[in-house]
């Protein structure tokens, strides 16, 4: 196992330092190996150190008789970084002239985003659909409960029927983009969209952390970068270092409360209290640990899933593909029936799923997530589109979901991700050819 656990950790170590060459370590193609790299290691640490994560409330993912799987897993992972560097195949070691070039394009394009009419759409939807979360959610759930999961399912929070679904699966997620758009915001500007965006920010993060979900780190994510990458108008040097250091930690410390809370068999705002009065600070390495394992356990779900080896059904592997709604073609109700689960808390990923599903079907996930990751990485780095950036969060959305939720959860959004950002490159490009001036014609020479 020594070995293999080398050569893997070595192909998604080479994979990630080939994509950080050519692109940031924040790009989608550097993420994606990296988060390759870290499921493998994490994998084989708690292998090696025989550790069992629910007794010690790190993880309520099984650890136990993983060292058979592992080497399949380990080779699997290391197949699967190789998507870093097919997405930044033709980019220039160290950005090159495109990278420039799109680095400029792309700073002009953020300045007007934070400011944009498009900006101030969003702010109205998402606080709309934030008003319509309150409203329809039981407040009692939602104030306190012991019911574990119990905040996020739909027949125990109060948000059945078509639309409670609907604004139960799309409240988080649409409210990534509001944490980008407050970090691009010039100054302390305090107007209507400004509220709005800070409203739906502050709910999405009482709310994750009501139910210490992941999310969070999703969240401390892309608003630490949407400072990052606004420092030059936002004041550089030392006190614009200082600055983005200060917003970090205390969104890290967000991030810890609600780790210390996973896997509580409590729930609700209320609860956020007791966790704080719980939380230890002093034990920062078991935080530490909690939160490696927590986001790098995408190599714990699939050796799981090697050792349940589930037989999916023909329907259930086609409707995984399905770009339609699930009132529209029965997944849900398909779902439902079959149940695929490691246990009551930890679903199938979306890795294990491909690895059992029919083989020209693993093949068309494998190519969807190169083809998808390479257009986002491209769409930010050589073309500098804005739409690509502002697409960013739910593209590292989907890539953590992959990890421990199943395929449909989020393959749609992927594949979303990547029309809309290759449509908008192409219309930048028409745009700029047609602002290209037309040379005159030569003049005709006479005898």
């Amino acid at each position: 196992m020594p070995i293999t656990a080398l050569l893997a950790l070595a192909t998604a170590a080479m994979a990630t330092g080939f994509a950080w060459r050519r692109t940031a370590w924040f790009s989608p193609a550097t993420l994606w190996s990296l988060l390759c790299f870290g499921n493998v290691a994490v994998l084989y640490a708690v292998i090696l150190w025989n550790v069992h994560l629910p007794s010690l409330l790190i993880s309520p993912m099984p650890s136990i008789r993983l060292g058979d799987r592992f080497a399949e897993t380990a080779a699997f992972f290391a197949v699967l970084s190789l998507v870093g560097p097919f997405a930044t195949l033709g980019l220039s070691p160290g950005g090159g002239r495109d990278h420039a070039t799109a680095r400029e394009r792309l700073s002009v394009s953020l300045e007007r985003l934070g400011g944009s009419r498009m900006a101030a759409l969003y702010a109205i939807g998402a606080a709309g659909l934030a008003a319509a979360h309150f409203a329809l959610i039981d407040k009692d759930v939602l104030l306190l409960n012991t019911d574990y999961l119990a905040l996020t399912d739909t027949r125990r929070n109060g948000l059945d029927g078509d639309l409670g679904t609907f604004v139960n699966n799309a409240f988080r997620p649409l409210a990534l983009p509001a944490f980008l758009l407050l970090a691009l915001r010039r100054g302390p500007r305090v107007d209507l969209v400004t509220l709005l965006l800070t409203a739906t920010a502050a709910y999405a993060l009482l709310f994750s952390l009501a139910i210490y979900s992941r999310f969070l780190m999703v969240y401390v994510f892309v608003y630490c970068l949407g400072r990052l990458l606004s420092r030059r108008r936002s004041g550089g040097g030392v006190g614009g270092a200082l600055r983005l250091a200060a917003v970090g930690a205390a969104v890290f410390l967000a991030f810890a409360v609600a780790i210390a809370g996973r896997g509580l068999q409590i729930q609700g705002v209320a609860s956020i209290g007791a966790v704080l009065g719980q939380l230890d600070l002093g034990a920062l390495e078991y935080l530490g640990i909690k939160l490696v394992v927590t986001t790098f356990d995408g190599g714990l779900a699939y050796a799981n899933a090697l050792g349940i080896e589930p037989a999916y059904d023909p329907l259930y592997q086609r409707l995984s593909f399905s770009p339609l709604p699930s009132l529209l073609d029965g997944f849900a109700d398909v779902e439902r029936r079959l149940g695929y689960r490691i246990n009551a808390y930890v679903p199938v990923s979306a890795y294990a799923e491909a690895r059992h599903f029919h083989p020209a079907l693993t093949l068309a996930f494998l190519a969807i997530c190169a083809l998808v990751t390479r257009q986002a990485t491209l769409g930010f780095f050589r073309h500098g589109d804005v739409a690509t950036v502002a697409l960013y969060p739910a593209f590292l959305l989907c890539m953590l979901k992959f990890q421990t939720y199943s395929m449909r959860t989020s393959l749609r959004l992927f594949v979303a991700i990547a029309v809309i950002s290759w449509i908008a490159c192409a219309l930048r490009r028409r745009k700029t050819a047609d602002a290209q001036p037309t040379p005159d014609p030569a003049p005709t020479v006479t005898a």
